[in-house]
């Protein structure tokens, strides 16, 4: 199996690069440029914003490579990566023979103080009793790129290669 987190660092820095039409270039936010700040990760806690994300459901998701006579059961992680006051991690259920269209239907919320460095990381993965469980896919969205109400989401391989026609479908809504 492939190390999922050899990636995931690559993964963070093309989540920014998709947004701004993959330049490789990001300018850092504006409090992290200034010669006179004194800003520190965690320090606003008086501009929390709140992400919820519901996770409705899936279209197309592929077997695994290693194993296609298997039918998949798939679950979604979804994670936001940024300064350490916003790290979270939570978990769909799995559903069980269904890559066709799975549905969710799950939702969660996450308080997020520095949007600016923010990635929303969602991730497919495929439930295994006897073995790890199989990297499918995932997208990375920066929090700031992030529009309210349904989108479908495209996924990429673990080597950033779309993955044709395999998508998610989300609600995201800010309070």
């Amino acid at each position: 199996t492939q190390s999922t987190w050899a990636g995931a660092k690559m993964w963070l820095n093309q989540s920014f690069f998709n947004d701004n039409g993959n330049s490789g270039y990001r300018l850092k936010p504006r409090f992290m440029r200034a010669p006179d700040s004194s800003w520190r990760p965690g320090d606003d806690k008086e501009h929390v914003m709140t992400l919820i994300v519901e996770v409705i459901s899936a279209w197309q998701l592929p077997k695994v490579a290693n194993d296609a006579s298997d039918i998949i059961d798939p679950y979604v992680i979804v994670e936001i990566l940024g300064v350490p006051a916003d790290r979270a991690s939570v978990r769909t259920k799995t559903i069980k023979n269904n890559g066709f269209n799975p549905v969710w239907n799950a939702e969660f919320e996450f308080s997020v103080t520095c949007p600016e460095l923010a990635v929303l990381m969602i991730k497919v993965h495929d439930k295994d009793v006897l073995s790890a469980d199989d990297f499918i896919g995932y997208a990375g969205l920066p929090i700031e790129s992030v529009a309210s109400g349904y989108r479908h989401i495209d996924l990429v391989d673990f080597k950033d290669e779309p993955m044709e026609g395999s998508s998610l479908l989300c609600r995201f809504r800010f309070l």
